[in-house]
């Protein structure tokens, strides 16, 4: 598993280069065994690289976006901070909640 850390420590860009050269050998013969070995990554992750190859081409393979979305959900800022204030201005039985915050 230690190919597997190495891999998900690499940057994004990285990440796709990897994906994109994993399937290029495998298209040109080498078999999914040695690409794992060769690039330190799971044949899992190989498995479905290729299925994504297929279904969408080179483009499937891109590094996406990370992270959480960006906007601040549905609820508008008054909405949020008066959830925030009523959260943070009570005591747990106050609002019946079975837990503390």
């Amino acid at each position: 598993m230690e190919g597997r850390s190495d891999f998900w420590s690499l940057g994004a860009g990285a990440q796709e280069a990897i994906r994109v050269r994993t399937i290029e050998v495998i298209e040109a013969g080498m078999g999914k065994s040695k690409a794992t070995e060769e690039f330190g990554i799971s044949r899992r992750a190989v498995t479905r690289w290729i299925r994504a190859d297929r279904q969408g081409g080179k483009e499937a393979l891109k590094a996406k976006p990370r992270g959480r979305p960006r906007g601040g959900g549905k609820l508008k800022p008054w909405q949020r901070a008066t959830i925030v204030n009523l959260i943070t201005d009570r005591h747990p039985d106050q609002l019946k909640l079975p837990f503390c915050l």
